[in-house]
């Protein structure tokens, strides 16, 4: 199988963050491909570890496959604001996000799954936590996209509403209501 420029870019990112020790998870729509979840995006997003990080040795392990932009990546790690790599050679770019220090963020960082992609390890959200973070995006958002993704991903069978974690962060983080507006987003599944 050929991977295709955005697998391509996954690959060196997960030789990279392995490399350099870094730990990572990958988030948002190309998570969700490992789901079931198969539709375009733009980038592909990624959340970073960033407590120990050093912005100068984040750069530099990026390079030469990707441009970051040292103050971008000071000031968004200082102040938990997504960043950009973009890829030297072409694919999709990255968006990097900082790992926040909120109870729910920590706790789906840490049921992150690791997945073999052709050879590399690429550690991934589990399938509540990118419902759950398709869930927050939609409601800050109101994007019917994200809607369309969580309902494709239940319907997948691969999210069980009554699940104890599933079930716990859809109250406290208050989502039932989108939870529900994705049972009828008018975006197809």
């Amino acid at each position: 199988m050929t991977l295709t420029p955005a697998g391509d870019v996954l690959s060196r990112v997960a030789a990279i963050m392995e490399a350099a020790g870094i730990p990572w998870m990958l988030v948002g729509s190309t998570a969700a491909l490992f789901y079931g979840r198969n539709r375009s995006t733009l980038d592909i997003d990624i959340v970073v570890d960033c407590a120990r990080l050093n912005p100068e040795d984040l750069v530099a392990a990026c390079e030469p496959d990707f441009f970051l932009d040292l103050e971008m990546v000071r000031d968004s790690m200082k102040s938990g604001i997504m960043f950009n790599a973009i890829p030297r050679a072409g694919g999709m770019k990255i968006d990097l996000i900082p790992l926040s220090n909120d109870e729910y963020r920590r706790a789906a960082f840490a049921r992150r799954t690791a997945v073999d992609w052709h050879g590399a390890t690429v550690y991934v959200a589990t399938a509540e936590d990118v419902v759950l973070g398709k869930l927050l995006w939609a409601r800050e958002s109101e994007s019917e996209r994200q809607l369309a993704d969580v309902r494709a991903i239940m319907a997948l069978g691969e999210v069980d509403e009554h699940d104890p974690y599933f079930h716990h962060w859809v109250r406290r983080l208050r989502l039932e209501a989108t939870l529900d507006a994705g049972r009828s987003t008018r975006y197809e599944a």
